[in-house]
C-alpha cells in the first residue's frame, strides 16, 4: 500500500544502505569510488 510510494521506498533504500554502511563501511567507501570512475 504505502510501501508502493516513491519517497517510502528512498527511506527504505536509505535505511538499508545506512545498515549496510555501518556493517562494512570499506565495500560502501568501494561502492562509492567505482561509480564515480565509470
Amino acid at each position: 500500500m504505502g510501501d508502493k510510494s516513491p519517497k517510502n521506498k528512498e527511506k527504505l533504500k536509505r535505511k538499508a544502505d545506512k545498515k549496510s554502511k555501518a556493517i562494512s563501511p570499506t565495500s560502501s567507501q568501494l561502492e562509492e569510488t567505482t561509480s564515480k570512475t565509470k
